[in-house]
């Protein structure tokens, strides 16, 4: 059995550290990521460089990600007119964000859901056949502002995602992290029973110590792709409160002790996650990293 990692911290984890990173240090730390053996990674977002000015340099990253042999790098986008950018600057792959809480939506991407619905659909339009797409539904769980997300109102928004592009990889987004394995095993029962899609996408944060355990309840559930983070690195700057992605080393740890095969090397990726967890102001998150640091520092 084997399960993809998504490496996120490129994008989600940078994006929340307030200190500029230097391009030629986040090319080394993804560089390192990909020597540790994995081959899907979320490298930057084609944003406002005022809005987010740690990601002005998405098109020199997506260049070197480019130049990865056989890694598959995406690239965030919230509208029409910055994945035009992200094609034009050579993104292998587009991830679109749209909330399921109206409130989320406006506050993360100055949209309605509907105006976002509408983006997605110039998107779909527009990007080439090759290049893969993918949803993530923000706040599918729970929001920050307007609470619990009823499983009705997800799977509404997946039937609309769907009607505009049947074609593509769905990633059900726990924004807050604070939310439990029992909401996220009824969640994709309903979605995995109720659509004919095989490409779901688990994306959790780790805010009260759930994501772990809200991954493997994903994953008897069917889910076989899961977002993670370097180091716990992460948080959205429009979700109040919340921490970062579940660590990758803690995930690693997980499917590998349960003989599920994730060609990450756990040696190189710790000593890659030393390397992002020292970054200045970065606010670091997970077990695994420190458990064993302990052990072999003892």
């Amino acid at each position: 059995m084997q399960v993809n990692l998504v490496e996120v911290g490129p994008r989600d984890g940078f994006q929340a550290i307030p200190a500029i990173i230097a391009t030629e240090e986040k090319e080394k730390i993804i560089r390192g990521l990909y020597d540790a053996g994995l081959r899907r990674i979320e490298i930057t977002s084609v944003v406002s460089n005022r809005a987010l000015p740690q990601l002005s340099d998405a098109g020199e990253i997506i260049s070197f990600g480019n130049r990865l042999s056989g890694c598959l790098t995406q690239v965030l986008v919230a509208n029409a007119k910055y994945a035009s950018i992200a094609l034009k600057q050579g993104a292998r792959k587009l991830v679109f964000v749209v909330s399921a809480s109206q409130t989320h939506n406006q506050k993360n991407v100055r949209l309605s859901v509907e105006e976002s619905l509408r983006e997605f659909r110039e998107i779909a339009a527009m990007h080439p056949p090759t290049t893969p797409l993918r949803v993530n539904i923000a706040t599918a769980l729970d929001c920050p502002f307007e609470g619990t997300m009823s499983v009705s109102k997800v799977m509404h928004l997946v039937e609309q995602i769907l009607a505009i592009s049947a074609n593509v990889e769905l990633a059900i987004c726990d924004t807050t992290g604070r939310n439990s394995p029992r909401k996220v095993t009824t969640l994709f029962n309903r979605l995995i029973s109720g659509f004919d899609q095989e490409n779901w996408v688990f994306h959790a944060h780790d805010t009260y110590g759930m994501g772990v355990a809200n991954c493997l309840a994903a994953w008897h559930e069917g889910v076989k792709t899961f977002d993670s983070s370097i180091g716990g690195l992460g948080g959205c700057p429009y979700a109040p409160g919340s921490s970062g992605n579940v660590a990758t080393e803690d995930l690693v740890w997980l499917f590998e002790d349960m003989s599920i095969d994730t060609e990450v090397d756990m040696d190189m990726l710790l000593t890659v996650a030393e390397t992002a967890s020292s970054l200045p102001t970065a606010l670091t998150g997970g077990k695994v990293r420190q458990a064993l640091k302990n052990i072999r520092s003892a």
